[in-house]
């Protein structure tokens, strides 16, 4: 099994924080999406993905395996 990925929602148009344990698999499927649409944060270790492109990354990431734990932490709701 492979390690959970966790995403977190901030709000709707904020991006989505992805926080893992170093994945090559996971890498290269986030690296697949257009650079506009994501960027690495060396500091934290978090991916951030433009909110149009998290459910298509989750799903994704779902289809090879990993278990993605989703975290809504928006408080506008």
């Amino acid at each position: 099994m492979r390690p959970p990925i966790t995403f977190e929602h901030y709000g709707p148009l904020d991006d989505t924080v992805i926080t893992m344990d170093y994945s090559q698999p996971a890498v290269r499927v986030i690296q697949a999406l257009p650079k506009a649409a994501r960027t690495f944060d060396a500091a934290s270790r978090t991916w951030r993905v433009h909110p149009a492109w998290a459910e298509p990354l989750a799903a994704s990431l779902r289809r090879i395996g990993f278990e993605v734990i989703a975290v809504n932490l928006d408080r506008t709701a």
